[in-house]
C-alpha cells in the first residue's frame, strides 16, 4: 500500500489566527499534527508527502517528516497558488505505480478505526475505491460546517458523494468523509485525477479528492464506505481549540498526563467548551470525549 499525503496548502486560517507553525507541524498532544495522521496507518512505510516548495525553504518540515518516516519520499508542487489536493497529487504521479493500490490522506485530522480490517477488505478485489467515513454524533458536527457528504446503501456501498454538502437535514443521519481516499490501483487514481482537472469542476478554485469519486461511480465502479469510531477534526483553529478544551478537561478528570498543544497565547481565551454544562450539546460531547480518552489509555 502506498500512502500519499498532500500537505501543500497554505493553512491560511491558522496563519490568520496567529499560529506560527505550518498546520501539519502544529503540536497536538506533544506531537506534530502530521504524526497523528500517520498513526491511522500503522505499518505503512511507503509514504509520499507532497509539500509546498515555500514551506520546504522556510520551515523544518523536511527534517520532521524524515524523523517520522525515514524512508519517505518528499515531492514538491509548483510554486504559487495551490489548487487543492488533487492538483497536488499530479506532482506525485511519477512515484505512484499503475499497479499498486494507493491511499490518499489529508493532513489535518485523525480518527480511531480498525485499519487492519480495512486493509484486509481492500484485498478482496470487490471495490475500485473506498472512502472511510463517520456517521452519528461527533462533536464537530455541532458547528454546522459542511464536509464531503456521502450516501451509502445498507451494505456500505457508495451511491453518491458531494463535497461541502450534507444529504440529510440532521448531520448525524449522514455519512461524512473523514479525509481518506483509497484507490485499488495507481492507474485509477491518475486517470480520475486527470479527468477531474480536465473537466474544470472545482470548488473555489480547488480540486478536492472526494470529487474524483462521482467519476468512478459514473463508470460503474464500486466504492465502499467503511466507518470510523471516533473522529478528530482539526481543520480549523476553532476545531483544534475546542478539541483542546475537551482534552484538558478530560485529562484532568481522568488523572491523565496532558501533553502540550501549541495554542497561541492570544487565543488561549478561545480554548473553551462553547456549550453550557447542562445543555444536551455539552452532555453528548462529554460522553463522546470521555469514552475516547478513557479508551485511549487501555
Amino acid at each position: 500500500m502506498k500512502l500519499v499525503i498532500p500537505m501543500s496548502g497554505s493553512g491560511s486560517r491558522f496563519v490568520q489566527a496567529g499560529y506560527s507553525s505550518l498546520k501539519p507541524l502544529i503540536l497536538v498532544e506533544g506531537r506534530p499534527l502530521i504524526a497523528h495522521v500517520l498513526d491511522m496507518f500503522p505499518g505503512e512505510e511507503d509514504v509520499v508527502f507532497i509539500c509546498n516548495p515555500e514551506h520546504i525553504a522556510t520551515t523544518d518540515v523536511v527534517a520532521i517528516l524524515k524523523s517520522l518516516k525515514p524512508n519517505c519520499t518528499i515531492i514538491t508542487t509548483a510554486p504559487g497558488k495551490q489548487k487543492g489536493p488533487v492538483e497536488a497529487l499530479t506532482h506525485a504521479f511519477t512515484v505512484i505505480g499503475d499497479d499498486e493500490d494507493v491511499l490518499v490522506s489529508y493532513c489535518d485530522f485523525t480518527q480511531a478505526w480498525d485499519y487492519a480490517t480495512f486493509k484486509d477488505s481492500t484485498k478482496t478485489g470487490q471495490f475500485a475505491g473506498a472512502v472511510p467515513a463517520y456517521t452519528g454524533f461527533h462533536p464537530h458536527l455541532l458547528r454546522k460546517n459542511l464536509y464531503a457528504g456521502i450516501i451509502a446503501d445498507q451494505n456500505n456501498v457508495m451511491l453518491n458523494i458531494q463535497e461541502k454538502h450534507c444529504f440529510t437535514e440532521n448531520p448525524e443521519d449522514s455519512y461524512h468523509s473523514g479525509g481518506i481516499y483509497y484507490f485499488a490501483s495507481g492507474e485509477l487514481l491518475k486517470r480520475y485525477a486527470t479527468e477531474l482537472i480536465k473537466s474544470g469542476v472545482n470548488l473555489n478554485g480547488e480540486y478536492y479528492a472526494s470529487m474524483m469519486y462521482p467519476l468512478l461511480l459514473k463508470d460503474n465502479h464500486s466504492v465502499s464506505v467503511p466507518t470510523a469510531d471516533t473522529f478528530m477534526q482539526w481543520g480549523t483553529p476553532e476545531d483544534l481549540e475546542e478539541y483542546e478544551a475537551w482534552s484538558r478537561l478530560l485529562h484532568a478528570e481522568l488523572g491523565l498526563q496532558k501533553q502540550r498543544t501549541d495554542i497561541p497565547e492570544a487565543r488561549e481565551e478561545l480554548v473553551k467548551i462553547p456549550y453550557p454544562e447542562n445543555s444536551p450539546e455539552f452532555q453528548k460531547s462529554y460522553r463522546y470525549w470521555h469514552n475516547y480518552f478513557k479508551q485511549s489509555q487501555l
